[in-house]
């Protein structure tokens, strides 16, 4: 059920939202089962979400992202008395051009479905996108970035953050990796989710033995790397490869790595954050482009 206007009127842009402009009012038509509500509620749950090919979104700024991208919004449930500000106002009417639907819920039925103390007073129901390996490497990329046993959801958020920030064509998930529609995951990446390929599953060690990258210098991001990263020139296409904190990098993919490169320290502790050096490296993969 949508979101019916009352009337027409003209439409503009907002200039400072980036969002459709319109003084138009409108009504939620309200017909939210419990059947309906209960399914929604279990999109909560990893196997629900990978089962469905769905997941939900919280929160004015992620919806955004998710309706700016080419991913499907298939509808949203909002609590009008959380959505007054000028924002909130120029977001509804964005969806309501786009003809998205739209669901009136309280604030009960929201915390239901959101995981945030002080939810925004939006949740968007969005479809799952799916890449293959194949797919990303048949549209030519020059950066790829590949993780595995990145377990901690504000880590992997943050990667995809920076991934997308610097330029990065796709983010390839190997063994023992966290979700990337993990609410938590949605939220660290702050929207990038929705605006760079990520491929999940991806057996790295494999693919190197097979030469699947055989046209990328493939370089191992270790605390005990042998080369200074500040002295790699990242010419060609690239494939960086980073492992969790507290279990890194298969030995399959470390013994098929061109280059292991490291970020040396000056001061004290025993490493960085992955999400940290990621961003590093990925700082420094970017200037071959600019």
């Amino acid at each position: 059920m949508s979101l019916i206007p009352r009337r027409k009127d003209s439409l503009r842009i907002n200039s400072q939202f980036g969002l459709l402009e319109t003084n138009l009012s409108f009504a939620f038509i309200v017909l939210l089962s419990n059947k309906h509500l209960k399914f929604l509620s279990s999109l909560k749950q990893k196997k629900i979400r990978d089962r469905e090919r769905k997941f939900l979104v919280e929160g004015i700024r992620l919806c955004e992202e998710a309706i700016k991208s080419q991913q499907t919004v298939e509808s949203l449930l909002c609590v009008p008395d959380l959505l007054t500000s000028g924002r909130a106002e120029f977001f509804q009417n964005q969806c309501l051009a786009g003809s998205i639907p739209m669901y009136q819920i309280d604030s009960k039925t929201l915390s239901l479905l959101t995981e945030t103390i002080t939810p925004q007073g939006v949740v968007a129901i969005v479809k799952k996108q799916t890449w293959t390996l194949q797919s990303i490497l048949q549209n030519a990329p020059q950066t790829l970035v590949a993780v595995e046993n990145i377990r901690d959801p504000g880590n992997l958020g943050t990667i995809l953050r920076s991934a997308a920030w610097f330029g990065i064509d796709a983010l390839l998930l190997g063994a023992n990796c966290v979700e990337p529609t993990n609410p938590k995951v949605i939220r660290a990446s702050m929207g990038a989710i929705f605006h760079l390929p990520v491929v999940i599953n991806v057996d790295i060690g494999r693919e190197l033995t097979e030469d699947t990258f055989s046209k990328f210098t493939t370089y191992l991001a270790d605390v005990s790397g042998k080369t200074d990263y500040a002295a790699v020139t990242f010419s060609g296409n690239s494939l960086l490869i980073l492992g969790g904190e507290t279990e890194s990098i298969s030995e399959q993919t470390k013994m098929h790595a061109d280059v292991s490169v490291s970020i040396p320290g000056h001061g004290t502790g025993d490493s960085l954050n992955v999400s940290v050096a990621a961003a590093i490296f990925m700082a420094k993969i970017a200037q071959k482009s600019a």
